[in-house]
């Protein structure tokens, strides 16, 4: 065929292309090493946060202040040093009953005149019992400051503990417990800790909800005036207020409110656990396998908090992390894969929680032990710590914008006696971070003879035969050829037999 176009038509397309090849050939060099080349950071704003003020009442009451001009919400924050460990052995959960009923009435105000009081100053009342402190708070609007400590004073000063509201609570909180046994990640952590703590005090944070009937009258007295003194609470507040004008109006209201002669005694610290050891729950509602997964951590000063923050960050803090991308994006046997770290005085707890499909459960315990190892064993890349550093440098003023998350932040710092370094040079020592610290903070842990605890519905592979010998069970089979020693629990955490 000849071709008709123009000689100079097809010269001139010859020409443009060859132009716009060369300039390729130039620029897209330059811009591959552009891609290769983030630009850098902004620069990091200063961190500003107010100072704490303080002060001890004569009484021994001490007053945390941290100024908030632009809210006009208080929020009080009591934390009284005592926690669910502080229940007596044969009692774990009355630290929990007694922190629910102190706003149940006084001796001079109804449950519902309560209700009124605290709806009258735009406030809300709520209390967390942890292992080793119970944290009230009250929050309400500033110009209700005197009346918001006048009602937390009826609470501290003239609890009335009456009969009614016992039995009233005690059906409450059973119900409570009774329909949370119906979650999976609820018998998960309940055991998981019950196992971590093994017949350490701060076991008892995992009662069960029979032990509401056997709570008396008399128990809730003794636990209160053994426990609420002023030399084992502080009081905080937060919000747009001075340090003289709380002080004044808690010791108007508080000024009564005494000193134990004895203080508890502190518990030892726990140990982290030296040898696998597995936990499962059989849960005919569960929808999937769940895993808890973790170990205590020693903390040797408050400092060490940091690399295993970032190191939380790398592993499985984010949708990004090794666990989630490994679990779930690659091998897809996992609905989700986290992990997480909590602090308690001088140690922490590392916790991994996934849910994962029945039919690879073991090879997702395995994959979750082989990326601790991995981690634990060899120094984590300076690009994945530099990434985590900077997720938890963006995250923080964010999340101080949040009260709940500030007073809470306040709380910790305070209560957990954490310093400066955990709050106005929080940036300071994120930054401070590298593979060096963090591998020299994992190398002597634990984090490779964890608990394990798995919820699942041991029958999903078996549900035309009933178990009736769990050695004849697929999944259970599976796991004692795996990892050996298996502890069998029901949902309430109670050992029903060891398979070996």
């Amino acid at each position: 065929m000849i071709d008709s176009r123009p000689v100079f038509s097809r010269i001139g397309r010859r020409a443009a292309a060859f132009v716009l090849l060369f300039l390729l050939s130039v620029f897209l060099p330059a811009q591959e090493r552009f891609r290769r080349q983030p630009p850098n950071p902004d620069p990091r704003h200063r961190l500003n946060l107010p100072r704490f003020l303080s002060h001890t009442l004569k009484n021994n009451l001490t007053i945390h202040v941290v100024p908030l001009e632009y809210d006009r919400r208080v929020t009080l924050k009591l934390i009284i040093y005592s926690g669910e460990s502080s229940s007596p052995e044969n009692l774990p959960g009355l630290a929990t009953f007694t922190a629910n009923l102190l706003d149940k009435g006084t001796l001079t105000l109804s449950v519902n005149a309560v209700e009124e009081a605290i709806a009258a100053i735009g406030g809300e009342w709520s209390a967390a019992v942890q292992p080793e402190r119970t944290i009230f708070t009250l929050s309400f609007l500033d110009e209700y400051l005197d009346r918001g400590v006048e009602i937390l004073s009826r609470f501290l000063l003239e609890p009335a503990f009456s009969q009614r509201e016992i039995v009233n609570l005690q059906r409450t909180l059973y119900y409570q417990m009774f329909n949370r046994r119906k979650d999976s990640e609820f018998i998960g952590k309940n055991l998981f800790h019950l196992l971590l703590f093994n017949g350490h005090p701060y076991s008892r944070i995992s009662f069960n909800e029979d032990i509401f009937k056997y709570i008396k009258q008399k128990d809730i007295q003794q636990f209160f005036e053994k426990n609420y003194r002023t030399n084992n609470a502080s009081l905080i507040l937060v919000g747009n207020i001075d340090l003289e004008t709380a002080s004044r109006h808690i010791s108007t209201h508080l000024n009564t409110w005494n000193p134990a002669a004895e203080l508890p005694a502190d518990d030892p610290l726990p140990r982290p656990l030296r040898r696998l050891r597995i936990g499962l729950v059989d849960d005919p509602q569960s929808d999937g396998a769940y895993i808890f997964l973790g170990n205590i951590i020693p903390l040797q000063s408050s400092l060490d908090i940091f690399p295993y923050a970032v190191f939380n960050m790398v592993l499985g803090g984010t949708l990004n992390s090794r666990l989630f991308m490994n679990l779930r994006e690659s091998k897809q046997y996992a609905y989700n894969a986290f992990s997480e770290v909590n602090f308690f005085k001088n140690f922490g707890i590392f916790l991994v929680t996934a849910k994962v499909k029945p039919a690879v459960l073991n090879q997702s315990i395995k994959e979750i032990l082989r990326e601790l190892d991995t981690a634990t064993k060899r120094k984590l890349p300076s690009n994945e710590i530099e990434q985590a550093k900077s997720y938890l440098i963006g995250q923080f003023p964010v999340r101080m914008e949040i009260q709940e998350e500030y007073t809470g932040r306040v709380t910790d710092v305070i209560s957990l006696n954490l310093g400066d370094s955990h709050w106005a040079q929080y940036f300071e020592s994120i930054t401070s971070v590298n593979a060096d610290n963090v591998f020299e903070q994992l190398k002597d842990s634990d984090l490779l003879s964890p608990v394990i605890v798995i919820v699942v519905n041991a029958d999903l592979e078996s549900r035309d035969n009933p178990l009736l010998d769990p050695k004849d069970n697929p999944l259970i089979n599976r796991l004692m050829a795996e990892f050996g020693e298996i502890e069998v629990y029901n949902e309430k955490g109670i050992l029903q037999y060891t398979l070996k």
